[in-house]
């Protein structure tokens, strides 16, 4: 008896190690967007733009496999993605992602003013991803914080007052910041997913104003370094970060570390293998890479 219960306790030891290695090889890393997911994408983009479809298509697929796929601004890449699926007649991965962008807040009329996606909207899950629109909008827009949306761009509308009087738009500044701060803690990054993109009403709310006219030494200790790990954890578009680094740079009579801004030959340092070093470091494409997209 002794025996047959020292083989089963070795039984059970090797069934519960099986169990741990196939459990371990499910689990997801966690996604760093900087790293794992921008470079394939701005990839994917060039590849878009070149109409080497099926090369974007894998480009996009591996992006979406290591982090969870999200339309930045100027890329829309779930848009992007939704489009080559149906030109490679991928039909139910189309509608899978023309779903997944209407849940987040992207417009019918993206879809059924393109010609591209004629065939996979006759379908009858296309008509009837038409039919429910209304209800999918209703839905997303209930789902977002708009009473911080108009608050923030209450915010932006007072950042634009007393042009003439710093002192008190230095008070007004001081005033946003104090809120923007207690936003960033409480709420998170108020991004599209929190508080909307612009076609939620046609007003602009992003905080980008607000985020150049902070001081300094706050931008410096607070702001710059919870951005980047929005970045990082796919909130916060990386142009933002680098507008506010190359910001804080050009108001001290530097030059921009970044290229965010235009005029790069004029008001941007020369050596531009460390440009594109810094510019990698926070997700953006190198300045090569960004001319072409």
């Amino acid at each position: 008896m002794p025996h047959l219960m020292n083989n089963m306790s070795h039984i059970l030891k090797f069934l519960c190690f099986l169990l741990f290695l196939s459990c371990s090889d499910n689990i997801i890393p966690d996604c760093n967007y900087i790293t794992d997911y921008y470079p394939k994408i701005y990839e994917a983009q060039l590849n878009y733009n070149q109409k080497e479809y099926r090369e974007a298509f894998e480009l996009y697929s591996e992006a979406f496999e290591i982090c969870e796929p999200k339309n930045t601004v100027g890329i829309y890449e779930m848009n992007k993605y939704a489009e080559i699926s149906a030109i490679l007649e991928k039909e139910e991965l189309a509608l899978n992602f023309i779903e997944k962008n209407l849940a987040q807040g992207m417009l019918l009329r993206t879809y059924t003013n393109n010609p591209v996606f004629s065939n996979v909207l006759k379908t009858d899950r296309g008509k009837n991803i038409i039919a429910n629109y209304d209800s999918t909008r209703a839905k997303y827009l209930n789902s977002l914080n708009l009473k911080l949306r108009s608050e923030i761009q209450e915010m932006m509308k007072a950042d634009q007052t007393h042009i003439q009087d710093q002192e008190k738009r230095n008070i007004i500044f001081q005033r946003n910041t104090k809120r923007l701060i207690e936003i960033f803690e409480n709420v998170g990054y108020p991004g599209n997913d929190i508080i909307g993109p612009y076609n939620v009403d046609f007003s602009n709310s992003d905080i980008s104003i607000l985020l150049l006219h902070t001081s300094d030494s706050i931008r410096i200790n607070y702001f710059i370094p919870k951005l980047k790990e929005y970045v990082k954890n796919g909130d916060c578009d990386p142009k933002t970060l680098g507008m506010v680094i190359d910001n804080l740079h050009l108001f001290n009579n530097e030059l921009q570390i970044i290229g965010t801004y235009e005029k790069r030959e004029e008001n941007m340092i020369s050596d531009k293998e460390l440009v594109n070093q810094n510019r990698l470091e926070i997700g953006l494409p190198t300045l090569e890479v960004d001319e072409k997209l």
